[in-house]
């Protein structure tokens, strides 16, 4: 298999009762649809793309507006979720454009700060190009186990050593027992930033 494709495992798949089919996501190929460079056809591409999250001509978006526009202009797998990788980029677009956070308020992103929140998602996305192989049902979420066999392929990726059950448990949010896929790579690429001493890409 492609080593850039995440096989999403539907239940039933690989044997036994439901005969679930098995979804190939190139991650690759859908980061490179988003729009984040200062491009001339990218910056149209992104005009059109706002235009579709914010019908209403606001001219910022909330995160909950980001991840449905986003998860339907990309064509995700059903159950992704791109709002914990919305999470990140939303933050680090805050901390990236802090005059606009007084002009529109802490819980929206504009449309100028767009093209952060777009570039960090990028990077994002790009991360799940390393995690290839991991087999996920329907929720895309990984169980504590699933984290931990993947400690050793993420080292050698190029992070830190770790300790798995403390950092699964600062990934973890609420009372749950598993973390979203989108997490995982939020706080992959966290630390392989802090790790290449630039904690801040934008």
């Amino acid at each position: 298999a492609n080593r850039r494709q995440l096989k999403a495992a539907r239940p039933g798949a690989g044997g036994g009762g439901g005969g679930g089919a098995v979804e190939s996501v190139d991650w690759g190929q859908i980061a490179a649809q988003i729009p984040a460079s200062r491009a001339v056809g990218d910056e149209v591409k992104r005009a059109e793309l706002f235009n579709l999250i914010d019908p209403e001509k606001k001219n910022y978006a909330t995160l909950p507006e980001l991840d449905r526009g986003l998860s339907a202009a990309l064509g995700l797998p059903r159950g992704f979720s791109v709002e914990p990788a919305c999470r990140r980029a939303f933050t680090a677009s805050r901390a990236a454009n802090p005059n606009t956070r007084a002009r529109v308020g802490q819980d929206f992103v504009s449309r100028s700060e767009f093209r952060v929140l777009l570039e960090d998602l990028q990077r994002v996305l790009e991360i799940l190009q390393v995690l290839d192989g991991i087999a996920l049902d329907d929720d895309h979420k990984l169980t504590f186990e699933e984290f931990k066999n993947w400690q050793e392929a993420l080292e050698g990726w190029g992070l830190p050593k770790f300790n798995p059950e403390g950092e699964f448990r600062s990934i973890l949010r609420g009372s749950g027992s598993k973390i979203y896929l989108a997490e995982l790579a939020s706080w992959a690429l966290d630390k392989k930033l802090l790790q290449d001493g630039n904690p801040d890409p934008l």
